[in-house]
């Protein structure tokens, strides 16, 4: 074994990690795909300026800010960045489907702009609380 298989094994499980730890830490995930207010509604972004989607305040029923690990079948998945909390949005109206994850940058000015605008917020209690 030379040093270039060594270097090789060694480095590309480290690269990897690398990567892996850059995607959490600075929210890579969020440049890809992410999510936009805007003074009509939900803004869906692909690489920040590509408009995938978007949700009228009108259209939504009701948002509801989960704490805890939830698994959803039937819910459109648009988590980007870990450990952020996540929203979970009911749709009045829907062509795949009614339901949306989503974790924003700013949980509370999320929240609050919605509420705004005249969106049900639900606020789910921290799980051991009273």
């Amino acid at each position: 074994m030379n040093w270039l298989d060594v270097a090789e094994s060694i480095g590309l499980p480290l690269i990897g990690a690398v990567v892996l730890w850059a995607i959490w830490k600075f929210d890579g995930l969020a440049f890809i795909y992410d999510i936009r207010l805007t003074e009509a509604g939900i803004k869906f972004v692909l690489f920040s300026i590509f408009r995938v989607g978007f949700v009228p305040f009108s259209n939504i029923e009701s948002v509801h800010q989960l704490n805890g690990g939830y698994f959803y079948l039937r819910v459109y998945n648009f988590k980007n960045r870990f450990g952020h909390p996540t929203f979970l949005i009911k749709k009045r109206k829907g062509v795949f489907t009614k339901q949306v994850l989503v974790t924003p940058d700013d949980a509370d000015m999320f929240a609050n702009a919605l509420t705004r605008a005249g969106v049900q917020v639900i606020r789910e209690k921290k799980r051991g609380t009273g």
